[in-house]
């Protein structure tokens, strides 16, 4: 079995490889397929990719994405691990675990802090190191029970306007939330192509996107993405509406685009996809219970470089804490204290520590979304009670982590 890099020129079958694990089909049409690969190559790096080779045959694939990601108060270098899959004739011969150790060998030899992924099973990637670190969540609200809490700020204004007038200001308001939301990630014009490019409708009474601005005081501040599908009335026009981008830098832009796309007349179920578990939407409703909340898992993180992890954050207490670290990839082990005033932090490696972790659950932790008290109590993290507490206190972060794109 070889382990290596594709090329450019071998796009197509790498895609043509994913095809089987993930069931799906390329394009029959050479023109949908040349420009699906066409768009696929803005963001694909084939220098990056780990691919396994049985002979000629091409019989796993892992493909990685080059990040900057946002963690609480700063930030750090990433490794998105995505598209790994190995041929049905190929499993349990150990050629996941050959494509990994080279893509994480290939990520710490390039400098990345971390390795990230969203999982289709998110059984699989424990093993690996990997932390569920962001929580992602569905929501539905429906129709009539949409009332602004008393205590809501008045909505800003908000305006449907077309992609090319969206496009700049979108990612002006997105790159001013990521600065501040630990998970989110920067992006290239390539992903913004890809996020932006489809605009067909989408068949079963789906209509194309639609788009609307949120401006105040002359700078962009909100915008959203969301298209209506034909359901169910009972003899009266009903619609979903259907959000998959949302996003928003003041309450008022919040509030305001939430109550554009909670207030269309043949409106039947509100229903957005990939939202942050702390949404203001939970906050904005006079009653919260009437947001139903699917929550799922979403982003894992994988530490490779254990100070410049804990060195990359600030902390929601200052506190010193001694960690033992056990990786079973052998990548980050060793014994640390970790030493902040909430803001500047010290890292050094010391011969005794009171808490014990894996791997994965320093990664869990990482971003500030999970809580070290519930992970002792289910006996993956071991320590005494008040360093635990204060792990605990030190870790988690407001606002919670998310990752709004699914790589």
């Amino acid at each position: 079995m070889d382990i290596r890099p594709i090329d450019a020129e071998q796009l197509e079958s790498f895609f043509a490889a994913m095809s089987g694990p993930f069931g799906f089909d390329l394009p029959d049409d050479a023109d949908a397929r040349g420009g699906m690969l066409a768009q696929v190559s803005r963001i694909f790096e084939p220098e990056r990719s780990r691919c396994a080779f049985d002979g000629d045959r091409m019989v796993g694939t892992l493909g990685t994405f080059s990040f900057q990601m946002t963690t609480p108060g700063g930030s750090m270098p990433v490794a998105g691990t995505t598209m790994v899959t190995v041929q049905t004739t190929h499993r349990r011969r150990g050629v996941m675990r050959a494509m990994m150790e080279a893509h994480l060998q290939e990520s710490i030899e390039r400098g990345d802090t971390a390795a990230a992924l969203w999982a289709s099973d998110s059984a699989i990637y424990g093993r690996f190191g990997y932390g569920m670190a962001a929580f992602n969540t569905e929501l539905e609200i429906d129709r009539r029970h949409v009332d602004f809490h008393r205590l809501a700020p008045t909505p800003a204004m908000v305006e449907p306007v077309d992609v090319e007038t969206l496009r700049p200001a979108a990612i002006e308001v997105y790159d001013r939330l990521r600065q501040t939301v630990p998970g989110m990630v920067g992006k290239s014009e390539g992903w913004w192509d890809r996020i932006f490019s489809d605009r067909q409708g989408g068949g079963e009474g789906t209509t194309v996107p639609r788009h609307c601005l949120v401006t105040e005081d002359g700078h962009a501040t909100g915008w959203v993405r969301y298209r209506l599908k034909n359901t169910e009335g009972h003899g009266h026009p009903a619609q979903d509406v259907l959000v998959d981008q949302l996003y928003a830098v003041t309450p008022e832009a919040w509030a305001g685009l939430w109550q554009h796309v909670l207030s269309h007349d043949f409106g039947h179920l509100i229903k957005a996809r990939l939202r942050p578990i702390d949404d203001p939407i939970h906050s904005l409703l006079r009653g919260m219970r009437r947001v139903k909340t699917t929550r799922f898992d979403g982003l894992f993180v994988r530490v490779l470089d254990v100070p410049a992890a804990l060195g990359s954050r600030h902390y929601g207490t200052a506190g010193s804490v001694s960690l033992e670290v056990s990786d079973p990839m052998g990548i980050a082990p060793g014994t640390y204290r970790l030493e902040t005033d909430g803001t500047a932090s010290e890292v050094s490696r010391v011969d005794h520590a009171d808490i014990a972790l894996d791997v994965e659950d320093l990664g869990a932790l990482l971003l500030g979304g999970r809580s070290a008290v519930e992970l002792a109590r289910a006996g993956r993290i071991d320590g005494p009670d008040d360093q635990i507490d204060l792990l605990d206190r030190m870790f988690r972060w407001a606002p919670q982590p998310w990752s709004p794109i699914i790589f």
